[in-house]
């Protein structure tokens, strides 16, 4: 053997074998990394969807995915945050929203009629029935109804039912719903008022034949006025005043569904020159079970002094009679010095005790101010309760109360106007507790409901579930919008109703001045009809009230942060939105310009799962500039087949400055290891502290890295450079550049590329360390050593600025070892630094050796991808050539120093 090979022939085989290790096993140890991008060879994706994705003034955000999402991309989930779900927004309850988008409210009375005024509701659970007064300038005064529920869908009227329309007026409407629904109405179309009764279809709400009527005939040459309709269990009481002449006198009949008088009348008051108004009652049944029934009624009564006194009555339906133990005059429940009025009655079956209770809340001037007084009585008559003040220790006015009770007859709520000082007339409220022997208020005491500029006047509430629902009259806005409607909440708790104030909704706040609110109660689905006068027409809304998601988003927080969309990267701003409920609503985020008067909807979110979620908007989307930032918890409700939208009330505001971004950059190679970037910044508003460079190898698929080389801002420059050292010849770098201030940052710039000279003597510096100062985008962190590492990546569409590189200079699409990056952190680490100081020591300082790093950097790429087409044989070639390495390690390092020591003669 040794005398067939000269010399030269041993030197020409040493250095093939030398090439084979350099170019070819590379090639294999490399076709069994997958292409992700990760050290440590882990392929990393995702098969999950995203789930519901919301597009609102062009900005596309991902709402909770419909499985495990781990990709980095921020389109991915909530912007690559682990997120599990079923898939798009989940089924979500509201307790507090309104109906109407725009807070104007429904229209529900036509128009070209006259003023609406006394609207009267019933809700039937299903559908709320209005009755009002209307004016026609012709006959005066009519009656009409309108319906409005699940197939109404609160849509604006474009007709009523006419009631009736005769000659003369038609007032005060009341209502009862049975097998149809029964309107009575005070009539002046005569010499006398009567009392007339509409008996209508409570479908297709057309007037039945033979109605209206007049009904309680027998009573003479007499007015008979404001009526009033209670249904009992099989007919009706209808409670009405009696004038004659200047002799007034409260009196009650029992009529059937056809109006016929089958019980009465009977006196329910004295019969005195005292004018009784304010007619007020209230229906309970025995809660024994015996069948009776018994409807209380309150009145306010002028006395022979001229001041207003309180009167309660007692009526038992079942002996169409007082009941027992009741006088004919009644009780006078509030009958001291000074007036007492606006009395409002509640009475209830406690089946708890057996008994029958009432409860009379009005409003007393007898200590030289106003105060809210509540009094308590039995079925007999009996007090219960002395006179219960209900706002103790104030010495302003307090007025017009209204009360509800829960259904376990435990808390009494009333809530009052409170005269405030400066701010005018504010909302409070007391929870007495109903079962207490003497009225004491519950630990909570006196509560404030509501307390701003502006007068809130007006109150009305209901009682749904566990909770109580108030409305009024508002003038918060009174400069720019008038009178307004809001609502409230009180929640229930073992300390009673407590105030709910962030739930504050402003149910109606169009220009113009809406008064006067009343509450139809609670529909089929907890939902609460709210009317109002709006100028010369009756306005409803719906709110809704669903038990389960509270509104209550937290301020969450805003600020940059790095996220690349290859091949053009792109910085987002990160919105962590926070919850303290369990279950929320959708989300928006609202933004402004710091300086705007007003916020608009940036992007829209799914629910958020758990206590928080992450959000991204790209800022290209937002501008630049300094922005205040909002969170909002939202939901839509279907009424009818018509979808609104509810909001929760705000979070705090964060604030965040964007800055712009430069422009006009270049990138030009100066020498083998130098390549310069020039850019432009002459934007306006925020000024920036510098700019910061990135890079990455040209072509890969990786993201940019911070190298830690920066610019400061000058303001008597628009035209800034940059220049990278230390880079590797003839190798092609990609940069993107960005303004920064502080922790606020640009968008960056498109990138733009230049290649590195060929080195034409000396020794070619290595691949440039990842930087330590500088910061890895989130999901691809550097090597730790080996030079940067560089994955096969398909064709780009951003080639970036080449102008100013020579033609002449090839551009390499594999610049760096591909033994360093399928070694990196394996046991063959040691054996693989070993053949790059062999590749920077030796080879790159003869020709041959030039020859062998060409070949490899032309080869190796293409056979690589090859090979990893084929998962199987790559695998198996990656797992052979480990074994082989681990094995013949001593022997590799024997054959590379004998190689080394051949080419050194």
């Amino acid at each position: 053997m040794h005398s067939y090979f000269r010399n030269s022939d041993r030197s020409k085989l040493i250095k093939i074998a030398v090439l084979f290790l350099v170019v070819l096993l590379p090639v294999f140890l490399n076709a069994g990394v997958a292409t992700s991008g990760s050290s440590s060879g882990t392929s990393v994706s995702s098969s999950s969807s995203v789930g519901s994705v919301s597009t609102v003034g062009g900005v596309t955000t991902a709402g909770t995915g419909g499985g495990s999402e781990t990709s980095s991309d921020p389109s991915g989930g909530f912007g690559g945050e682990q997120q599990t779900g079923g898939g798009g927004p989940v089924p979500n309850t509201i307790e507090w929203s309104v109906s109407d988008p725009a807070q104007s409210g429904i229209r529900i009375s036509p128009t070209g009629i006259g003023a609406v005024s006394n609207a009267s509701a019933i809700n039937t659970g299903t559908n709320v029935f209005y009755a009002y007064e209307y004016t026609d300038t012709t006959t005066g005064q009519n009656i009409a109804v309108r319906k409005v529920g699940s197939t109404s869908a609160l849509t604006p009227a474009s007709s009523h039912t006419v009631v009736t329309q005769a000659s003369g007026n038609q007032t005060s409407p009341d209502m009862a719903v049975s097998t149809q629904l029964f309107i009575v109405y005070e009539d002046a179309s005569g010499s006398d008022s009567k009392i007339y009764l509409g008996k209508i279809n409570k479908t297709s709400l057309a007037s039945l034949t033979g109605f209206p009527k007049e009904i309680l005939l027998g009573e003479g040459t007499v007015n008979l006025r404001t009526p009033r309709i209670v249904e009992l269990s099989s007919n009706f009481l209808v409670i009405y005043k009696k004038e004659s002449g200047s002799t007034y006198e409260l009196r009650a009949a029992v009529i059937d569904s056809s109006g016929t008088v089958v019980g009465g009348p009977i006196s329910i008051s004295a019969s005195n020159n005292n004018n009784k108004t304010s007619i007020k009652y209230s229906l309970i049944s025995d809660p024994t079970g015996s069948g009776m029934e018994y409807v209380s009624v309150c009145w306010q009564e002028q006395n022979s002094s001229g001041n207003q006194d309180i009167y309660l009555q007692f009526i038992d339906a079942a002996t169409l009679g007082l009941a027992a133990g009741w006088a004919q005059s009644g009780v006078g429940v509030g009958t001291g010095s000074g007036d007492q009025k606006n009395a409002t009655v509640i009475s209830v079956s406690n089946s708890s005790t057996g008994d029958i209770e009432s409860y009379v809340v009005y409003q007393d001037n007898q200590s030289g101010n106003w105060d809210v007084i509540c009094k308590k009585y039995d079925i007999s008559g009996s007090s219960l309760w002395g006179i219960v003040n209900v706002s103790p220790g104030n010495s302003s006015d307090q007025i017009n109360p209204v009360a509800v009770i829960d259904p376990g007859v435990i808390y009494l709520t009333i809530v009052f106007q409170h005269q405030s000082g400066a701010n005018g007339w504010d909302l409070q409220y007391n929870v007495l507790s109903a079962g207490s022997s003497s009225g004491q208020s519950s630990s909570n005491g006196v509560q404030t409901l509501y307390s701003g500029s502006g007068d809130q006047i007006n109150p009305t509430m209901v009682w749904y579930n566990k909770d109580v629902i108030v409305t009024w009259e508002d003038y918060r806005n009174s400069s720019t919008t008038g009178a307004d409607i809001y609502a409230n909440r009180l929640e229930v708790d073992t300390d009673g109703p407590i105030p709910q104030s962030m739930w504050t909704v402003a149910v109606c706040t169009k220009n113009g001045n809406q008064t006067n609110p009343f509450i139809a109660g609670e529909g089929s689905e907890g939902d609460s009809i709210i009317g109002w006068y709006d100028s010369s027409a009756l306005h409803v809304q719906l709110l809704c009230y669903e038990e389960g998601a509270i509104f209550r988003p937290n301020a969450g927080s805003v600020g940059n942060v790095f996220s690349y969309n290859d091949p053009v990267p792109s910085v987002d701003v990160k919105f962590t939105l926070t919850s303290n409920s369990d279950i929320d609503g959708s989300n928006k985020i609202n933004f402004k310009l710091t300086s705007a008067s007003s916020y608009s909807l940036l992007a829209t979110t799914g629910p958020i799962t758990g206590t928080s979620a992450i959000v991204y908007v790209p800022v290209v989307e937002i501008g630049t500039g300094q922005f205040n930032f909002q969170h909002k918890a939202y939901t839509t409700i279907t009424v009818g087949g018509v979808v609104f939208t509810s909001d929760s009330p705000a979070s705090s505001t964060t604030q965040l400055t964007i800055l712009e971004k430069p422009t006009n950059s270049t990138a030009t190679a100066l020498s083998a290891s130098q390549i310069k970037i020039d850019f432009q910044w002459n934007g306006s508003g925020t000024l920036p502290a510098g700019f910061k460079i990135l890079r990455r190898l040209g072509g890969s698929s990786s993201n940019f890295i911070d190298i830690g080389t920066s610019v400061t801002y000058s303001s008597s420059t628009s035209n800034y450079s940059i220049t990278d050292t230390g880079l590797q010849d003839e190798t092609t770098y990609e940069y993107t550049l960005r303004a920064y201030s502080g922790s606020n940052t640009s968008d960056y710039t498109s990138p733009v590329s230049a290649t590195t000279e060929e080195n034409n003597g000396g020794s070619t510096a290595p691949p440039p360390p990842p930087p330590s100062g500088g910061s890895e985008p989130p999901g691809n962190p550097p090597p730790s050593s080996g030079g940067e590492s560089y994955i096969p990546d398909p064709p780009s569409s951003e080639s970036g600025n080449n102008s100013n590189v020579s033609s002449s200079k090839k551009s390499s699409s594999a610049p760096t070892c591909y033994m360093a990056t399928s070694s990196h952190n394996s046991y063959s680490a040691g054996l693989v630094t070993q053949f790059i100081n062999f590749r920077d020591g030796v080879l790159h300082s003869n020709l041959y050796g030039k020859l062998s790093t060409r070949s490899y950097r032309n080869l190796a790429p293409s056979l690589a991808a090859k090979i990893a087409q084929e998962p199987v044989f790559g695998s198996g070639v990656k797992q052979i050539l480990s074994y082989f390495v681990s094995i013949m390690g001593i022997s590799l390092l024997v054959i590379l120093t004998v190689c080394i020591r051949v080419l050194k003669r």
